[in-house]
């Protein structure tokens, strides 16, 4: 497996940009009640493929979000993508020349043509597959949606008393358990 590490978020409009940069390692984000944590935390996750980011007054003037990302071997990648949400432009940083390339929203096993098919590959995970049912025994197509939940962890997840890895829902506890092991061992579970 490989690291993937967010470098910096930025919201861009014909007259407006908002930005942050992140440290290398774990970044924690805090400051008082209503001063945009939460929306942040939303925001990167909308980026890491979400469905949707909720519409605040504060977002109006910008019509795209840029997350840049450092990759294993030096690689710099720019993900970006409107605000109302669809599909993906990706960009390499590293290559002066490259053009901007579409990355379609939703998941599809082992393509990379596809933002979690893109992340996946640059985390050494493409392909992979984890367990949806012990009961059954069958399995499930890793999807970066499986591991976007272990990378931001909001203050309320935190401050519940079951596992910041899970997210409460019985019916998802067998592949988020799955995948938390993935990351741990490195082993899959494309043998069952």
């Amino acid at each position: 497996m490989s690291n993937l590490n967010l470098k910096h978020i930025s919201f861009h409009g014909p007259d407006a940009i908002a930005e942050l940069g992140f440290s290398a390692g774990v970044n924690v984000i805090c400051g008082a009640s209503d001063t945009g944590k939460s929306y942040l935390a939303e925001t990167i996750d909308f980026m890491l493929g979400g469905s949707s980011l909720r519409q605040i007054p504060e977002r109006a003037p910008y019509a795209e979000i840029n997350l840049i990302i450092d990759a294993a071997e030096n690689e710099e990648w720019q993900l970006t993508r409107p605000v109302e949400g669809g599909n993906f432009r990706l960009k390499s940083l590293t290559d002066e020349d490259a053009e901007s390339n579409p990355l379609k929203q939703k998941h599809s096993h082992g393509q990379e043509n596809n933002v979690s098919g893109f992340l996946l590959a640059k985390s050494g995970l493409l392909g992979k597959r984890i367990l949806k049912s012990a009961k059954n025994g069958t399995t499930q197509s890793l999807s970066f949606r499986n591991l976007a939940r272990l990378i931001v962890v909001e203050e309320g997840e935190i401050q519940r008393k079951d596992s910041p890895f899970l997210s409460g829902q019985f019916i998802s506890k067998t592949s988020e358990l799955a995948a938390l092991k993935l990351l741990l061992t490195g082993i899959d579970d494309s043998h069952i």
